[in-house]
């Protein structure tokens, strides 16, 4: 039986129904804070700095806050610190910090890091987050964001990057120290991630007052920011940082072409919100497949009355993948062309759900150009008995 929480217009609402109503609406996992920092000549303790996270317990969703830095237990058998969470029914549910070995990670785990040790029981101040629990979420990807308390370092969250056919997973990290210019001197620095999928910082060209300072050149790199120095710089805030990311433009349109599971009929498509012009914001296709169907070479249709760019793709499905991974293609084609994968090359990027598992997502692609009226069509290549009802969505930027 399919449990369906919904809130008629008007009806009381307590928590619990709120909790579980927005249950993976918002992505999982940590939003902002939640960096690690040493406690000097302390090897059992770590600190964890203020942060804000989205979590669940399967069941129930919610938005925790901790507004402060927090002492938590570590040690080198057990380093990786985790956020777990409970919905009790009773009074306030609190999360707590825990720290487990790797091995002991949790489905519903936030992770936030491993610690580090020397391997004689001392922690060695360096951290590794690449497990860290990031939200998949585009404007987030290799975001550079200010220090918390702001200093002359900066973060940049986790992201994907491909150059040429390799694909780079890049972790949250600190990156070097800026340093202000000389006196009477201003500069632009400029962070990107290398072609070994590093991230790295240049300095600028020093130019004397009142400038204007020379913008940096990307040679072909992965840009994420520009950051403006002066001679009076002593902490870098949003003010100093400019976001450059190519893949996230503001003034473009950004379209998600939803393909989602019904128990009835089959594959059909339906325009949401009666019938918009497609100079409106809504322009979701929704396909709806039946458990029945969620079988090997299942396939449906969506026609882009657009012309413009893939930039990510989505599965979710309800339940978990059981014995199998789930692996899922999607084809483009047109009228006159016979559809081919968008994997058509790298068949290992195709979206695949891991055993355990209950969704993926892709940011890489060997075709990302769409034409107008150009149509995709969904492949289910590999089945797996636990996968129920599912949700699809591509998401194209119009050119």
């Amino acid at each position: 039986m399919t449990k369906t929480v919904s809130v008629q217009y008007h009806a009381a609402v307590d928590s619990p129904v709120v909790n579980e109503r927005f249950q993976n609406i918002l992505p999982l996992g940590i939003y902002s804070g939640a960096y690690f920092s040493v406690i000097p000549l302390d090897n059992t303790n770590i600190n964890v700095s203020a942060l804000v996270a989205e979590i669940s317990d399967g069941t129930y969703q919610v938005r925790i806050a901790n507004d402060s830095t927090e002492i938590v237990p570590v040690t080198e058998l057990a380093p990786c610190i985790v956020l777990r969470w409970t919905y009790t029914g009773v009074g306030v549910a609190d999360f707590t910090y825990t720290n487990i070995a790797v091995a002991d990670i949790q489905p519903d785990d936030i992770v936030i890091g491993v610690v580090l040790y020397t391997g004689g029981g001392s922690i060695s101040g360096n951290f590794d987050y690449t497990l860290r629990s990031t939200p998949d979420i585009l404007e987030k990807y290799l975001a550079v964001i200010p220090d918390t308390p702001a200093s002359m370092y900066l973060w940049v969250l986790a992201g994907n990057v491909n150059y040429g056919s390799v694909n780079y997973l890049v972790p949250l990290q600190k990156t070097a120290i800026f340093t202000a210019p000389a006196a009477g001197y201003i500069r632009k620095d400029l962070i990107y991630v290398d072609t070994d999928g590093t991230v790295k910082v240049t300095a600028g060209t020093p130019v004397a007052v009142p400038g204007p300072a020379v913008a940096p050149v990307f040679n072909g790199k992965i840009a994420l920011a520009v950051v403006s120095l002066t001679e009076f710089t002593t902490t870098l805030t949003k003010a100093e940082v400019t976001d450059v990311r190519n893949f996230v433009i503001a003034s473009s349109k950004l379209y998600s072409w939803g393909l989602s599971g019904t128990p009835t009929n089959g594959f059909y498509a339906r325009l949401v919100g009666g019938a918009p012009t497609w100079a409106e914001a809504k322009r979701n296709c929704h396909f709806f497949l039946d458990t029945v169907s969620v079988t090997v070479n299942a396939s449906g249709m969506c026609k882009v009355p657009f012309a413009g760019t893939i930039i990510r793709a989505y599965v979710k499905i309800e339940g978990a993948v059981a014995v199998t991974p789930l692996i899922i293609d999607i084809n483009k084609g047109s009228e006159s062309v016979s559809p081919t994968s968008i994997w058509n090359t790298t068949q290992a990027n195709r979206l695949t759900i891991p055993v355990g598992s209950s969704y993926a997502s892709q940011t890489s692609f060997d075709v990302t150009s769409v034409l107008e009226n150009d149509e995709f069509f969904v492949d289910i290549d590999q089945y797996d008995s636990g996968a129920a009802k599912m949700t699809i969505v591509l998401t194209i930027r119009e050119a």
